[in-house]
């Protein structure tokens, strides 16, 4: 008796976007003219002075937010009434990000929202800019070092963690493989009294139709060894608490990765008369914040015990009920509050 584990992507992820992402490592030919791909209409885009590297854009057009640590310039900027995040980074890489978030998007995944890639920039000497990637500032959230630069409660780590723990876990059920997790390519809003994690930087991610054990340990072990050196560099800045243990941390986002995708997904066996047992599974999962949308149930060759798994589960099952029952759209720990 065999579970159907066959890959498949989501059909929502298959035609996000009409980018068509290159290989970074090929070649292919720059824009030589200004090129934008986005996914908004605001005019306000095609005014910014994409002739100048980011650093160098005009004061005024900068908002001051809290920025995470990256490799690349990063800028916040006012277009029109919405604030932008700006990143330079090579076009292949835009392209590729880009499409990675939208797809990402269209499985309701916690995301930043990815606005335009923008090519083909050149100085008034003509000499080659790198191109741009735009997303949208998600409103209230900050990056792990803001918050700890903040007087917070001494559980603050842990909690972010278990945030953590929570978005891998949706991630990787969707078949996206992260390849390089830390608190640095996450934000965080405030929800209830925990936090809601963000994925920000999916520059070496990869979406597929399901994930190997290998690729999802692979991930869990990176983010461990991350955390740990992210929160010792805190630790030596003076900003983390005296009493937070960073390996402790490290390892508590392993046991809650763990714990969760087990819940998630293990098969449950009993006997046909403890078919009670399936609604106490569905409740627990409910509790958690997921919906099961759809459960495969089994009997085994004998005819005496029944086997089921969650085959379909979703994220946001509070959150959703309440906009159901009340209009109103919040974050899942508040909608479980409510």
């Amino acid at each position: 008796m065999e579970w159907n584990d066959a890959p498949q992507l989501d059909p929502r992820a298959v035609q996000a976007t009409s980018v068509s992402a290159q290989d970074e490592n090929a070649s292919s030919q720059e824009p030589q003219a200004l090129k934008i791909t986005a996914a908004s209409s605001n005019p306000k885009m095609f005014t910014l002075p994409w002739e100048l590297p980011l650093s160098q854009w005009p004061a005024d057009l900068f908002v001051n937010l809290p920025r995470g640590i990256s490799r690349h310039v990063v800028r916040f900027v006012h277009v029109g009434d919405e604030v932008y995040a700006m990143k330079e980074i090579t076009r292949q890489v835009a392209e590729r990000e880009y499409e990675l978030l939208r797809r990402l998007r269209k499985l309701e995944l916690p995301t930043v929202t990815p606005i335009a890639v923008v090519a083909g920039r050149h100085d008034a000497n003509g000499e080659k800019l790198e191109a741009m990637l735009v997303t949208k500032h998600l409103k209230f959230s900050l990056p792990y070092r803001a918050l700890f630069a903040r007087t917070l409660r001494p559980d603050t780590a842990e909690r972010l963690i278990d945030a953590l723990a929570v978005l891998m876990v949706r991630l990787h059920l969707s078949g996206f493989y992260w390849g390089d997790v830390s608190l640095s390519n996450v934000l965080f809003l405030r929800d209830a009294d925990a936090f809601s994690a963000f994925l920000v930087d999916a520059e070496t991610g990869d979406l597929h139709g399901s994930l190997t054990e290998g690729q999802r340990e692979y991930d869990i072990d990176l983010a461990r060894t991350n955390i740990i050196g992210e929160l010792m560099d805190l630790s030596s800045g003076q900003l983390l608490p005296t009493e937070v243990d960073e390996i402790s941390i490290g390892n508590r986002l392993v046991d809650r990765y763990h714990s969760l995708w087990s819940t998630l997904t293990d098969v449950d066996k009993f006997s046909p008369d403890e078919m009670w047992r399936i609604e106490r599974r569905v409740n627990r999962l409910n509790e958690l914040g997921f919906d099961v949308d759809e459960l495969e149930m089994k009997t085994s060759e004998d005819g005496r015990r029944v086997l089921v798994r969650p085959r379909v589960v979703d994220a946001g099952y509070a959150s959703r009920k309440l906009l159901r029952l009340t209009g109103l759209d919040v974050q899942e720990n508040q909608a479980r509050r409510l």
